[in-house]
């Protein structure tokens, strides 16, 4: 995995976080970064606290699907923003 960062001029990255939500406040630390400033890709349970508190969230749809089954098309990153706000 650092090989693939290094190559795509990523330096800050997480593996295995056990907190995600913190490890967003140190980035948004040590960028000066405010939440509507930061798109956000998650796609577990454990990528919901993130994704509330980002401006813009958004999840594949096949895993949508395993958190929301009732939808049938993909939610559009607007829509999945407005439920996580609900």
């Amino acid at each position: 995995m650092a090989l693939r960062m290094a190559h795509l001029g990523i330096e800050d990255y997480y593996q295995q976080s056990r907190n995600k939500v913190r490890d967003l406040e140190d980035l948004m630390e040590k960028y000066q970064l405010q939440p509507q400033e930061i798109i956000y890709v998650g796609d577990d349970i454990p990528d919901l606290g993130v994704m509330r508190r980002v401006g813009l969230a958004v999840a594949p749809k096949m895993r949508l699907r395993r958190f929301w089954p009732q939808h049938t098309t993909s939610l559009t990153a607007v829509a999945a923003k407005a439920w996580l706000e609900t």
